[in-house]
């Protein structure tokens, strides 16, 4: 069974060009009736999709969509296709890459890999460590800010977690989990 997600545009203003999972959702449109058509979508987004926001009909995340779009002040979702640690696209889909990812929310690439930060003395004792991930890893970053190539993303998610074990709560907390997520989307 297929899973999409509905994404908007990137919550990290600092890279507006990132499209993983670390984007807007859909919300509850206040300014419409409870029974309105969006709302009804809404509802059934969250029944299906709860927290993580994931869904397996296309047709109607793709309908919920284009509804956003028809508002007084449109916004444009898109419906992505995740695909879990596969190199498989279908025929018609388009790539947009492999993003590192947890609960196909939060994302270690939606900065882009803006990890070296001189400033923030807790990284002095692994600030080369950081230039060196940001260095190797960013030229491999494709315009969506994602991996184009699931072996990259791989390697890049084990340093990134070695420095994690060097250096605790580095990333997030111990609760957050990971994992590489490739995401596509129907051209």
């Amino acid at each position: 069974m297929n899973k999409f997600l509905i994404l908007g545009e990137s919550i990290v203003k600092e890279n507006l060009g990132y499209r993983g999972t670390y984007r807007a959702i859909p919300t509850y449109v206040t300014e419409m009736k409870k029974d309105s058509t969006i709302n009804k979508m809404f509802d059934w987004y969250i029944q299906t999709g709860g927290q993580i926001g994931v869904v397996d009909d296309f047709q109607r995340a793709k309908k919920f969509a284009e509804a956003y779009l028809k508002l007084e002040k449109p916004i444009r979702f898109e419906v992505v296709r995740i695909i879990e640690n596969s190199r498989d696209i279908e025929e018609g889909e388009e790539l947009l890459g492999y993003d590192l990812s947890d609960s196909y929310h939060y994302s270690l690439l939606s900065w882009g890999l803006e990890i070296d930060k001189e400033n923030d003395d807790s990284l002095r004792k692994i600030f080369p460590l950081l230039k060196l991930v940001k260095s190797f890893f960013k030229p491999k970053l494709n315009s969506n800010s994602l991996f184009q190539n699931i072996d990259d993303a791989q390697f890049c998610l084990d340093c990134l977690m070695a420095l994690q074990h060097l250096r605790p709560n580095l990333w997030e907390g111990d609760e957050y989990n990971f994992e590489i997520v490739g995401l596509s989307t129907f051209s």
